[in-house]
């Protein structure tokens, strides 16, 4: 009994020592696709003109981790004179990562800020301008496993911002003044590494 109890705990802690060893996981991820969602029921959805920014994460062999998020997607749809305007997300992320056979599976709730660069834009007197928000987002990340060390993965990132200032004045005198959201998603693709 207690020869099987020895070799049971030898077990154990030999295959945990080497979940241990593998588990541990860096991810890098890049922005290939950013769209703005209209929820209005005439609404259509906007691509962005462009994206960049990053998502960072690590994950611990207790298979929970935080990571980073930021994204800032171009569109002068926003605009009253066309030019560029910049939404600017910025999340802390808290994430869970697993593996099914050589499938990886990560998914992840983040807490950030929505801000615009330029705030403004102004055109014959008129000026539109968005104040920061309060931003949350979930993601969902799946991946194949090229070894025991390296995967490849996609992402979907679904981001609402809640209670966006806009206000829109004529000369300085206020003419709207609004709340709302706004909704958006973002397709990445990255690469992890286990040790």
């Amino acid at each position: 009994m207690v020869a099987i109890a020895a070799v049971a705990a030898a077990f154990i802690a030999g295959g945990a020592s080497a979940a241990m060893a593998q588990m541990w996981q860096i991810t890098a991820d890049l922005p290939v696709s950013f769209t703005f969602l209209d929820d209005s029921p005439d609404g259509e959805s906007i691509s962005a003109d462009s994206v960049g920014g990053y998502r960072i994460g690590i994950i611990t062999p207790l298979h929970i981790g935080v990571g980073m998020t930021r994204a800032t997607a171009t569109v002068n749809e926003y605009t009253l004179n066309g030019e560029d305007q910049n939404f600017d997300f910025n999340f802390t992320d808290f994430l869970i990562g697993f593996n099914i056979a050589r499938v990886t599976v990560t998914l992840g709730y983040g807490v950030g800020k929505l801000t615009f660069d330029p705030p403004s834009s102004a055109l014959a007197g008129f000026e539109l301008s968005f104040g920061e928000a309060d931003a949350t987002q979930t993601i969902i990340g799946l991946g194949l496993m090229l070894s025991d060390n390296w995967d490849v993965h996609v992402g979907y990132h679904a981001m609402l911002a809640k209670d966006v200032p806009l206000k829109l004045t004529f000369l300085g005198s206020p003419l709207l003044t609004d709340k709302g959201d706004l909704g958006a998603t973002m397709l990445t693709a990255g690469i992890g590494y286990y040790f």
